[in-house]
């Protein structure tokens, strides 16, 4: 399995000058990858690019052999659900729901995600959990709200985590931790992911990570002027 670029653009129509340029990038299965810069550097707009929610202006990207550009919007969304992970910046959790019902919905709209699990979805849970250090006795029925905020994250990459889609994205996930709970954050995500199966790509401003990471990419190498909303 590959994530593949060939001749990425995208920002040319735009008037403030900035233009993302990806001549060629493979990231490979079992891989992970650092995506570096300050803010405003693109990370995020790329993160976009490669989850399907932004299009490119010209170029390809593909996984799984798929070409995105030659999905439609609702095949879009079904192949996202199937191959693609994502932790969100602001994580997204749904306070009210308990941890184990925020973790499942990472297969809400991912047949083929649940179907590739070995065990039930609840049992599949609660090993994710307890790989990522949430005891399910005690945090499986409380609700996310109730989390500090470093447990919530490990929600946040459990939920991306289940059914072991073939890319997980995160988007700056350490950016309100402390450095001791980024430290946990990251040795859990990088244990709880599936090195026979799954790539993973990270955005963020910390270079202090880029020794956790296979592959370090810096965004100015990317970036063609003017900066990213």
């Amino acid at each position: 399995m590959t994530l593949h670029i060939e001749n990425l653009k995208f920002g040319y129509r735009r008037t403030d000058g900035f233009q993302l340029d990806v001549p060629s990038l493979r990231v490979e299965t079992g891989s992970t990858c650092l995506l570096l810069g300050p803010s405003g550097s693109g990370k995020s707009t790329f993160l976009s690019l490669l989850a399907g929610v932004m299009q490119a202006d010209q170029g390809r990207i593909a996984l799984a052999g798929r070409d995105f550009s030659s999905l439609s919007g609702s095949q879009m969304d079904r192949f996202r659900g199937t191959h693609i992970g994502f932790v969100y910046q602001t994580l997204n959790l749904i306070p009210w729901l308990s941890v184990s019902e925020n973790i499942a919905l990472g297969l809400a709209f991912a047949p083929e995600r649940r179907a590739r699990m070995s065990k039930s979805v609840s049992l599949g849970v609660h090993d994710l959990m307890t790989r990522l250090d949430l005891d399910p006795a005690s945090f499986a029925d409380q609700p996310a709200g109730q989390l500090s905020l470093g447990q919530q994250q490990r929600v946040a990459a459990a939920r991306a985590l289940i059914g072991a889609p073939d890319l997980v994205l995160a988007d700056e996930p350490s950016s309100a931790l402390d450095d001791a709970n980024t430290t946990v954050f990251f040795d859990l995500l990088m244990a709880g992911l599936d090195r026979t199966r799954q790539m993973l790509v990270v955005v963020s401003h910390d270079a202090r990570l880029a020794p956790r990471f296979d592959r370090v990419i810096n965004m100015q190498d990317l970036i063609r002027g003017g900066s990213a909303a």
